[in-house]
């Protein structure tokens, strides 16, 4: 499948190639489905600046976003052996913190906090804190709140958690 796509994109004739990438584009999502690391290399060697673009475009399929936002961070974060601080990974992170505070995934969920440590550097806490008010997500909005020096807002907040 993957070298079929590949294979229209590069090699095959049409009057409109941008409705071959269109098509691509409309069922990324079943790319991902099939093969986050393939997908992952096809937007990379095709679709490169329009990678958030295409991580939001696959908001239908909220599942699919986290597979993809995990994947690529952990693979950034292997090959890199830190992250880069750039506008597109941070917003990479700030969608991935969205989609673990909205999973139904208690395993997912148990993970926002790892992230928020991990990645602390590359986020803006007022973004991360923000998605966490709107979630009413008691325990990644006070770990924000203690990072950002309201220790006793932390602490309320905390106590709030049954």
């Amino acid at each position: 499948m993957f070298a079929w796509a590949e294979y229209l994109l590069t090699e095959h004739k049409t009057n409109d190639p941008s409705s071959i990438r269109d098509l691509i584009l409309d069922k990324m999502s079943d790319f991902v489905n099939v093969s986050t690391k393939h997908t992952k290399a096809l937007i990379e060697k095709f679709f490169n600046g329009q990678k958030i673009k295409i991580v939001k475009s696959l908001e239908k399929s909220p599942d699919m976003q986290l597979k993809y936002l995990e994947e690529e961070l952990e693979e950034h974060q292997m090959c890199t052996g830190k992250y880069v601080n750039h506008e597109e990974h941070a917003q990479e992170i700030e969608l991935y913190v969205k989609l673990l505070c909205q999973t139904e995934d208690k395993e997912q969920k148990k993970k926002t906090i790892d992230v928020l440590k991990k990645y602390e550097l590359y986020y803006k806490f007022e973004e991360i804190l923000a998605i966490f008010q709107r979630k009413n997500n008691l325990i990644g909005w006070a770990y924000i709140e203690e990072r950002m020096g309201n220790v006793d807002k932390a602490i309320k907040l905390r106590l709030e958690v049954k």
